[in-house]
């Protein structure tokens, strides 16, 4: 595979889903995945930083997630 991934974890507990995401991780990485740790993102109380509409009330998501995204780009563009 050797291909750059983003992985991106949500809960409504306060642990962001870490369990689910560190095995995530961890499956991708055995088939080969290229996963940067800034490419990663664990959300915790996510029903605090979104509305019902699905769009990101927490400006620090926001933030978090562009970063995600744009290591991902990066990752592709050098690829």
């Amino acid at each position: 595979m050797d291909k750059p991934v983003a992985v991106i974890s949500a809960s409504s507990s306060s642990s962001g889903g870490d369990k689910a995401h560190e095995s995530i991780v961890l499956t991708l990485e055995m088939i080969g995945a290229k996963i940067s740790k800034e490419s990663t993102l664990q959300i915790g109380a996510i029903g605090t930083k979104i509305n019902n509409k699905a769009e990101i009330l927490d400006s620090t998501t926001s933030e978090r997630l562009k970063s995600v995204m744009n290591s991902l780009s990066s990752s592709i563009k050098f690829n």
